[in-house]
């Protein structure tokens, strides 16, 4: 079975707690020597590292890790900046926003993130549409096909995190300007339509992208009260 851990926490002298989100939501288990550099389980020392994992039942609240091969880490870029706040960014959102009973729900999201990130440097693409799931979710189903007021789509002027979606000419108030060009708003439509990681890349710069994940930052702090802070590595 394919997971992911999410966090790891000491147990004991050398063995660890883990967390880890699979495709029926969570898992907790114990990992024997991870904390021994001489022992192969200390290579899953790393937040987001992909396994392919089997337990037993063991003398411990938690099953034992029986074996395991990993799958991917996210450690192997760690020398980019821009993938490195992309594992970061991820993580933090996944530890932050989704509740566990959620887990199974985003699972295959994170999945295909860290597997795109594998083959692919659209970073910001990546944190917009996931973070965009982490959202549709937690029950923010934000309407970007057509007026979220009255339903038309013609006229498409504005978008509203407070009025939930996209505002047309007719009913946009003056405190619901948007300071989105029409490059973001034709990204933000795409993102919470996608179906998989793969949009219209030449058509958005990367400046369009921060300044949309800066935008979802604020939205986060205000709903969630609390904030990703990783996000503002993006200012760098």
């Amino acid at each position: 079975m394919k997971i992911i851990l999410l966090s790891i926490n000491q147990f004991k002298e050398k063995d660890a707690v883990v967390s880890a989100m699979g495709p029926t939501g969570k898992m907790t288990f114990i990992v024997k020597a991870l904390y021994d550099p001489k022992s192969r389980n200390a290579q899953l020392n790393a937040p987001l590292s992909v396994i392919d994992a089997e337990f037993v039942e063991g003398d411990y609240q938690y099953p034992v890790l029986k074996r395991f091969e990993v799958v991917s880490s996210p450690m192997k870029n760690s020398g980019d900046y821009e993938y490195l706040s992309t594992i970061l960014i991820l993580g933090e959102s996944t530890n932050k926003l989704v509740q566990e009973e959620d887990y199974a729900l985003i699972y295959e999201w994170l999945y295909k993130a860290l597997e795109k990130l594998d083959k692919s440097k659209t970073y910001y693409s990546i944190l917009l549409i996931y973070i965009a799931n982490i959202l549709k979710v937690s029950g923010y189903e934000f309407e970007v096909n057509r007026c979220v007021m009255c339903g038309s789509t013609k006229s498409i002027v504005s978008f509203s995190f407070n009025d939930g979606g996209f505002l047309c000419a007719n009913c946009l108030d003056e405190e619901d300007k948007t300071d989105l060009n029409k490059h973001e708003m034709l990204l933000i439509r795409e993102v919470f339509n996608a179906k998989s990681y793969e949009i219209h890349e030449d058509l958005y710069s990367k400046n369009e992208k921060v300044h949309l994940l800066f935008k979802f930052y604020e939205f986060i702090n205000d709903s969630f009260s609390t904030k990703i802070n990783n996000i503002l590595m993006l200012n760098n």
